[in-house]
């Protein structure tokens, strides 16, 4: 039974007729659609014909929704799997996340595997050694490639393909130094993380950071990882910055952007777009921002500012934070606000270049492209 494009565990005949050259596996819940949805126009703007494969009947119709291009094939059990990656078109299966699931389908050797994830960023996702077990590893920039080595995870060179980043093709680029006199600024924390020990959030801090930033005149743009309001001490960290910019915006005017309208009603490009800089820490966000040449700071939350910046290359060219040391935070908020230099903003342009292969492209997406279509047309 075909049900809206949506093939059933049982449709033998309508697989029969597709013909993909690569697919996408997607396994995850109703709040990780996220980590797929980023890529679904650069999937569809490859010009190969491709299918998502899922697991969980119960996601189907909301993969199909985000894409005409695609069918989705529900492979429930372990013999529609084997025949879905046996489609005789099929060569090459891409990942957006570190599902479990994944497993099971990385076991057909006769087809070539690409580990994408949903953002770049220097948490322990970003340079888990399970990605080992894949054929490929895609990764922005050489930064994604000397992530690996420089956390002690060991991987061949020949797995690693630089594809950049093809999302970021609306994303507005900073053509000097950045100094507005009314600043927009962008604070978006990421997440706990899921690894034991991570201390990575700013989250925790941010009424602080709105605080010092609304006292120095600034609009803010609150925006923080879909994950933060998962626990209960996120959602009311959350519940206070929202309450905080109401409060301020009533008092004087000053327009901020929170809630929905932060979160859900624009993109990440979109935010980009309206923010002069950013807050944030070790968030995704973060190497997509480098693109724009903005200025921004990072907080750190388990280290000194100077073990921050000597650990993380991005952080050698914004402001760092220690966010134990409320202390600094006013003072480092005026530095992001009104120091932004010619020097800096070059150093951001080699940064860039480093986490994000082939900025200087018109079209972002290019890199990408070449790369899905080689492996296609050699395998």
């Amino acid at each position: 039974m075909n049900l809206g494009g949506v093939l059933a565990t049982k449709d033998t005949k309508s697989l029969a007729g597709m013909k993909p050259s690569f697919a996408v596996f997607f396994d995850g819940d109703e709040s990780t659609l996220y980590q797929i949805a980023m890529w679904i126009k650069p999937f569809e703007n490859v010009g190969q014909e491709w299918i998502i494969i899922t697991r969980r009947p119960s996601m189907a119709g909301q993969l199909q929704a985000m894409t005409k291009k695609a069918k989705v094939v529900i492979a429930r059990d372990r013999d529609k799997l084997i025949e879905v990656c046996n489609l005789p078109t099929l060569k090459f299966i891409m990942y957006v996340n570190n599902a479990r699931e994944n497993t099971e389908v990385v076991r057909f050797p006769h087809l070539v595997h690409a580990q994408l994830m949903h953002g770049d960023s220097e948490k322990t996702a970003s340079f888990n050694p399970v990605s080992g077990m894949f054929t490929k590893i895609f990764v922005a920039g050489q930064a994604g490639v000397d992530r690996y080595a420089r956390n002690g995870v060991k991987v061949a060179a020949d797995k690693f393909e630089i594809v950049g980043r093809p999302q970021l093709g609306g994303m507005n680029v900073a053509e000097g130094p950045v100094n507005p006199k009314k600043p927009t600024v962008l604070v978006a924390p990421t997440w706990g993380g899921s690894a034991l020990g991570e201390e990575l959030s700013s989250l925790s801090v941010t009424p602080q950071i709105v605080e010092a930033l609304t006292k120095a005149g600034a609009s803010v743009i609150y925006r923080p990882h879909p994950f933060c309001s998962k626990t209960s001490e996120g959602a009311h960290t959350i519940s206070v910055v929202h309450e905080m910019l109401e409060q301020h915006a009533n008092k004087t005017g000053i327009k901020h952007v929170f809630g929905a309208a932060a979160e859900t009603e624009i993109t990440v490009n979109q935010a980009a777009n309206l923010s002069d800089m950013i807050v944030s820490d070790l968030s995704g966000i973060m190497s997509d921002w480098l693109f724009s040449l903005k200025p921004y700071l990072l907080v750190s939350m388990d280290q000194t500012a100077q073990e921050f910046t000597e650990r993380y290359p991005m952080a050698k060219t914004g402001v760092v934070l220690d966010g134990r040391a409320p202390a600094d935070f006013e003072p480092a908020i005026l530095r992001l606000l009104n120091t932004d230099t010619q020097a800096t903003y070059e150093a951001r342009k080699e940064m860039r270049e480093y986490y994000l292969a082939g900025a200087e492209n018109d079209d972002r997406a290019a890199l990408f492209n070449s790369v899905v279509n080689r492996i296609i047309s050699e395998a």
